[in-house]
């Protein structure tokens, strides 16, 4: 909080460093907040459990490394599911496991723990990666995995899919060149939602699943980071109007079919005020109802202290800084 007069003179409210942490909140379809009574942290990811009752989420460290956590949306209890890193949670469907991208001992790959942090964290399958990939969702039988990932050589981002019947490993399945991030599997596993930058700007297409094809977009302007309704027939993700960083929470109606009938966009309410994923991994998630959204809160928790300080003159420092060219 700062203010500059029109002479050079700053004012501002001194933070420290809570104003790094975050609140996990519930917000409905027209825009009302309920926050989880879990405590601030810096928080990144949420993902719902199947059953709704408790939330994995990803939490940066004070050493800027991220673990998994699970919370208690019911009893507000916070405890950590991996020991060491940890990114991009994703539940699987019995609501038992938690997979998770990490570098491990220095090779990128996905891993599962329980959810209670008990026993050992498994591997699932190695990936050779530039970066630790980011988890999309499950099909519905649970055998695939979806993920987007960027290859060493590769400028591009791209979707792959780890099967896990028989010996598990991990296949490309959009690797067109653009970048292709963010799948969701649709619930009845026909179809795949995920956003693209192939025209310049990332919007959201729909493909037929896993075979391909019958592509359609659509956010009618920029979109990214979408995730389906549990009944198939809704698809949310977050509108980018004109371009620029997400504006607005958007849904749009599907029905099923082949090819899907796509609706009109509605824009449900704004998220300037929440995390955005920016296309690095999906910043929030829909309860099973689909009637309110678990996001997180971007209006840090910071304890002000209670004086205001002034500096005077402050032009000729930011001459000094930031000389005019």
């Amino acid at each position: 909080m700062f203010s500059v007069s029109d002479d050079g003179a700053l004012a501002y409210l001194p933070g420290d460093e809570a104003g790094l942490e975050r609140r996990l909140v519930w917000v409905d379809r027209q825009g009302q907040e309920e926050f989880l009574d879990v405590e601030a942290r810096r928080y990144e990811r949420p993902r719902i459990s199947p059953d709704g009752t408790r939330v994995a989420v990803e939490i940066v460290g004070d050493d800027g490394t991220s673990g998994i956590w699970v919370a208690d949306a019911t009893r507000g209890t916070l405890g950590r599911v991996t020991a060491g890193q940890g990114s991009s949670p994703v539940w699987t469907s019995d609501g038992q496991q938690v997979v998770f991208a990490s570098l491990g001992d220095g090779e990128p790959g996905l891993f599962r723990h329980s959810a209670d942090s008990t026993g050992e964290v498994e591997r699932l399958v190695n990936i050779e990666a530039t970066r630790s990939p980011r988890t999309g969702n499950w099909s519905p039988d649970g055998g695939r995995l979806v993920f987007d990932v960027q290859l060493p050589g590769n400028a591009s981002t791209d979707i792959g899919i780890l099967t896990m019947e028989g010996e598990r490993a991990w296949t490309p399945l959009l690797d067109t060149g653009e970048r292709e991030v963010v799948p969701a599997i649709s619930p009845d596993g026909q179809w795949i939602a995920y956003a693209s930058a192939a025209t310049g700007q990332l919007k959201v297409y729909v493909q037929r699943f896993p075979d391909l094809g019958f592509r359609q977009q659509v956010s009618t302007d920029g979109g990214l980071d979408p995730t389906w309704s549990s009944d198939g027939r809704a698809l949310f993700y977050l509108g980018s109007r004109g371009g620029g960083p997400p504006k607005e929470m958007a849904v749009v109606a599907i029905e099923p079919g082949r090819p899907l009938s796509v609706g009109t966009p509605e824009v449900l309410f704004d998220v300037a005020s929440y995390r955005r994923g920016f296309a690095q991994g999906r910043a929030y998630d829909v309860d099973p109802d689909g009637q309110r959204f678990l996001m997180v809160s971007n209006r840090p928790v910071v304890d002000l202290k209670p004086q205001i300080n002034v500096v005077l003159n402050w032009f000729e420092e930011l001459n000094a800084r930031v000389p005019v060219q």
